[in-house]
């Protein structure tokens, strides 16, 4: 358990990175005026490195006292920005 604990919160601390670029192009969506489709795209790329943080820090202190299966859900949470993003540049 504590070894895929690593390594994926190893992929998302690599993942930080692309974010970094990702989170300062996203600017660009209010190059038109201010949207609630845009503000809401902010809010969602902004809050990548938040979950990772949250998620992160609850898997490792719930290690010893909730159920392995418990634990990979929460430490999964990440992995959704991660997919969304590869799933726009694949589709797109």
């Amino acid at each position: 358990m504590k070894l895929f604990l690593f390594i994926s919160q190893s992929i998302y601390a690599l993942m930080l990175v692309p974010w970094f670029i990702v989170w300062g192009v996203s600017f660009m969506v209010f190059d038109s005026g201010y949207s609630l489709w845009g503000v809401g795209i902010m809010i969602m790329v902004t809050l990548y490195p938040i979950a990772v943080a949250v998620c992160s820090l609850l898997s490792w202190i719930y290690v010893k006292k909730m159920r392995p299966l418990s634990i990979v859900a929460i430490n999964l949470v990440p992995s959704i920005w991660i997919m969304a993003f590869a799933l726009i540049i694949f589709v797109f």
